[in-house]
């Protein structure tokens, strides 16, 4: 088998030789200038994406704490405390979506690999797997992409605060597109792993 340094499949889990994009943008130790110059900004995103979480978690359970204050205690409800809860939760579930596909941390069925042990044929499993997801992905981004240029289009605003529906629509579209651009970054490194396993360069 031909080698290469750093071994691709030391880049994945090591208990079943998976290729995660935040750990192959790891090894990259030798790469060119523009590709240190390209994960670096990867990096920068990573560091978006947890303070998206993070500040948008904590927003929320503020919120959460006002709503309570200002409807039991003070018996002033705002309605408009309603419509901002789904729009941060919104933008915190996609950026976990992001994040988890960065790291590969999501739910996969591993059942191939209770019927073989051939890493090739798993390589190759996982390789058509990211496949499959990548373009159900870009279907899903055509819809999503239909749906928030048609509340743009109609000048859509939320009930109460009257904001502007895209700050909504965003979440998910930008979601969609960092998931899409952290599995093209998988598939990259899982074609290299692949051709390694069958003796490719």
């Amino acid at each position: 088998m031909a080698t290469e340094s750093p071994d691709i499949l030391a880049m994945g889990d090591p208990s079943d030789g998976r290729v995660s994009p935040a750990a192959a943008l790891a090894g990259q130790d030798r790469a060119s200038g523009l590709k240190r110059s390209l994960i670096a900004l990867e990096g920068c995103l990573a560091a978006a994406l947890r303070w998206i979480m993070f500040l948008s978690i904590l927003t929320l359970s503020l919120t959460m704490v006002a709503q309570v204050v200002m409807r039991y205690l003070l018996q002033w409800p705002f309605l408009g405390i309603e419509e901002m809860a789904p729009l941060l939760a919104l933008w915190c579930y996609f950026a976990g979506m992001v994040y988890s596909t960065r790291h590969r941390t999501h739910i996969e069925g591993g059942v191939l690999s209770l019927i073989t042990s051939d890493p090739r044929v798993l390589g190759f499993a996982r390789l058509l797997g990211t496949v499959v997801s990548l373009a159900a992905l870009c279907v899903f981004f055509y819809y999503a992409y239909a749906v928030v240029q048609f509340n743009i289009d109609i000048g859509r605003k939320s009930s109460y605060l009257r904001w502007p529906r895209f700050l909504w629509d965003f979440s998910f579209l930008g979601g969609m597109a960092g998931m899409a651009l952290y599995l093209l970054i998988q598939l990259w490194f899982e074609i290299k792993n692949v051709r390694l396993q069958w003796g490719g360069r």
